[in-house]
């Protein structure tokens, strides 16, 4: 019998090997989502809380996990990970396991309630990792104490090297094999092979999607952030950030006491810094938005404001529409769901033509709170 974890942070890319794995005949858990997850986690959550009591936050985005090693594994984790596990440890399948992405928080004490099973350390581009929002983005919503930015992008930099650290600071099981995601989706039958390798069976090859890889430099991404992470990009094998061109369509910025010293190094970075400002004068903290962008503003607008994308699907960028019967009706599922604003960005400016059922639609029902040649806005609550 193998048993067998994933552990990836999300938005690495771990759904394609849960769904690998489960097509390849692996027993994966009762009730899967459609990333793959075994479900439901709340009980898994809370136990990333209870181990999270234990680590000591040094300050400068360094943890002390040395306790977690060497003091008894609390009792009620140890009843948690068991509940949550409970159809996966029940069966009697010959290859059973289980993937979440939160499995990550509590890899040192996993690797302790389960020494003998295998692990797959799969690993992800951070660059690619922090495009999208994830319920890992806030450490503080596990119990990790850290000192927390203002700054959302700047919190998904900060869990991935939690994460990272945590990975690092725990004596590696003996089954374990690291899996970038890059070499799966670019080399997938060397990369099934190694599985086949480890696993002791064969899996079987799904489709994948190379313009996964690299997402991030389509995106102009804030580059003073990224240094945080030239040190993870070398220790993972990834080129280092100075590949963005800080002369073309990047920004530098500087942070004190809540006020931003923006460097402008392009007209469009500096009708970008505009619309932001306005979607913060507009939105407050705790509203949501649709953001329709052509995949070009999201990261910098997320910095900001919670972003949902439109279409959307798992919380990522699905595609345009085929038609206006399809976007409206998600856009009123999107407004059941609480988002409050429909924000079209310059890019996104030829949807308002195109679909013209969505603006009859939306003018016929909404408010237009900003109009100009950056943005147009509704208020989906008016």
């Amino acid at each position: 019998m193998t048993m067998i974890t994933v552990i990836g942070r999300g938005h690495s890319g771990t759904r394609i090997l849960s769904h690998t794995l489960h097509s390849s005949g692996v027993y994966m858990g009762r009730k899967l989502n459609e990333s793959g997850d075994l479900v439901p986690a709340e009980v898994l959550y809370e136990a990333c809380r209870v181990m999270a009591r234990h680590v000591n936050y040094l300050g400068n985005l360094r943890w002390d996990f040395s306790k977690l090693h060497t003091m008894p594994i609390d009792p009620a984790f140890t009843r948690l990970v068991e509940s949550y596990l409970e159809s996966v440890l029940a069966s009697e399948a010959e290859h059973k396991g289980w993937k979440l992405p939160e499995t990550t928080l509590v890899y040192p004490w996993i690797v302790r309630m389960f020494p003998d099973i295998h692990y797959i350390h799969w690993v992800r581009d951070p660059r690619d990792c922090i495009l999208g929002s994830h319920i890992t983005d806030d450490l503080a919503d596990f119990g990790v104490p850290y000192d927390r930015p203002y700054d959302v992008l700047m919190r998904r930099i900060i869990s991935w090297k939690y994460q990272a650290q945590i990975i690092r600071a725990t004596t590696p099981p003996k089954h374990i094999l690291t899996m970038p995601f890059e070499s799966f989706v670019l080399q997938q039958d060397q990369a099934l092979a190694r599985l086949r390798e480890f696993l002791g069976f064969p899996l079987v090859k799904l489709e994948v999607y190379p313009e996964a890889v690299g997402r991030w430099k389509r995106h102009r991404i804030i580059v003073d952030q990224l240094e945080l992470l030239q040190d993870d990009l070398i220790a993972h094998g990834y080129t280092r950030s100075t590949d963005l061109d800080p002369k073309t369509d990047t920004i530098q910025r500087e942070t004190g006491e809540g006020k931003r010293d923006h460097s402008i190094r392009s007209d469009w970075t500096e009708r970008l810094l505009q619309a932001v400002q306005e979607i913060l004068e507009l939105v407050d903290e705790d509203q949501r938005i649709v953001l329709l962008d052509e995949e070009q503003l999201r990261v910098e607008i997320a910095a900001y404001r919670q972003v949902t994308p439109y279409l959307e699907k798992d919380g990522e960028y699905y595609g345009a529409p085929p038609d206006d019967e399809t976007a409206i009706r998600e856009l009123k599922r999107l407004r059941r769901e609480g988002l409050r604003f429909m924000v079209f960005t310059w890019p996104a400016f030829w949807w308002l033509e195109y679909y013209s059922g969505l603006r009859q639609h939306l003018q016929s029902n909404y408010t237009c709170i900003l109009k100009n040649d950056r943005l147009m806005i509704f208020d989906l609550g008016a």
